[in-house]
């Protein structure tokens, strides 16, 4: 078996490509899968054709049973999937038909996401003597007011993007050009943000 037709080399490759590119992050990810994967098969080098519709069952079940999450099965299986597929593309993997139907790729969403009334009113309100965690406070109001918003959206906004300062009372965000690409208008009632002041 050739080394370039190694399953751990060639993901191996792939990964030095992405942190080329500054992807560190989805590195890990597959890193992350490559070392479980390794510690499975028990082999330092997987040869692409030891992969299979029966081992990667095997591999789904005793992920299971060491307690992984079914995001986490399906996370490595696509790991394991996409580099499965450019070995196949570039002629050193076989193609199996329907490989990894088998196995979980999907995304589970059974927990809730959503918090309590009780428990939005008692993060929003809870007194709070030291400023730092108070402007936490607030900017997660803001970001509740703001129908959600991002912080990541948050952050780049600016007082000067207010449009509309009438008597105090009322006034417009305008959100510069982001990830939509265009401006947005947001009518927010400063009797009930006062906090917006303390954010600027």
């Amino acid at each position: 078996m050739k080394k370039e037709e190694d399953f751990v080399m060639g993901l191996s490759i792939y990964m030095a490509c992405l942190r080329e590119k500054k992807r560190y992050s989805t590195a890990k990810s597959y890193q992350d899968a490559l070392n479980s994967f390794k510690c499975f098969c028990g082999m330092e080098a997987i040869p692409y054709t030891y992969i299979n519709r029966n081992r990667l069952l095997c591999y789904q079940s005793w992920l299971l049973d060491k307690g992984r999450s079914l995001n986490t099965v399906s996370t490595y299986m696509r790991r394991i999937r996409h580099i499965y597929n450019l070995a196949v593309e570039a002629n050193e993997a076989p193609f199996v038909p329907n490989l990894f139907k088998d196995v979980f790729t999907g995304v589970e969403s059974k927990r809730k996401k959503a918090l309590p009334r009780e428990m939005l009113e008692r993060m929003f309100n809870a007194p709070l003597g030291d400023p730092s965690l108070r402007r936490v406070q607030l900017t997660v109001r803001l970001m509740f007011a703001f129908s959600g918003i991002a912080f990541v959206d948050l952050t780049h906004l600016k007082w000067e993007n207010i449009t509309d300062k009438r008597a105090g009372l009322s006034y417009s965000w305008r959100f510069p050009p982001g990830r939509c690409g265009c401006w947005m208008s947001c009518p927010l009632v400063r009797q009930r943000n006062p906090f917006i002041y303390f954010l600027f």
